[in-house]
């Protein structure tokens, strides 16, 4: 099993694996395809996306996004986000996976995330994150409170799947 981050992003940026282009190996079913996550703190400024985006626009460089690491599809669908929309959100990559990136945001240390479901969903029902938008077309029935990214008019829409 292996993640698009793993199978297609990290050979771009991870010199010496064992594949490089999917000529090097064979998926037989996709698993899992999870839409990605702009998450904030509960306590965070903003209470919209679009008064996300709108801070984000007059203080560029002054918001950062933890994600999951260098080259995964959460700091790819970030910069996606930042060409869409012409701002300038920092993009910081942990070594330690979404848990870090999640921990990033709890504790102070960047102003919002990138994550899936699955990893912000507890502390989303326990009302420490708001989730503010969904990287894709749509509402997103698990959260339905979250903003489609592409509903607002960015094309920004990278999910994470496992194959």
């Amino acid at each position: 099993m292996g993640s698009n981050s793993i199978l297609a992003y990290q050979p771009l940026v991870i010199p010496g694996l064992a594949f490089k282009t999917p000529d090097d190996y064979q998926p037989i079913v996709k698993l899992v395809d999870m839409p990605l996550l702009l998450v904030v703190r509960a306590d965070a400024p903003w209470k919209t996306f679009e008064e996300f985006m709108a801070d984000a626009r007059k203080n560029p460089g002054k918001i950062r996004a933890s994600n999951a690491g260098l080259g995964t599809v959460n700091d790819m669908v970030l910069r996606q986000l930042n060409k869409a929309a012409g701002v300038k959100i920092v993009s910081v990559p942990l070594s330690g996976g979404g848990g870090e990136a999640l921990l990033a945001l709890l504790g102070g240390r960047v102003e919002a995330g990138i994550n899936n479901g699955p990893t912000v969903a507890g502390h989303v029902q326990a009302g420490k994150v708001r989730v503010l938008a969904v990287f894709k077309k749509g509402k997103f029935d698990f959260f339905p409170e979250a903003t489609p990214v592409v509903d607002a008019g960015y094309e920004a829409t990278l999910s994470s799947y496992t194959a």
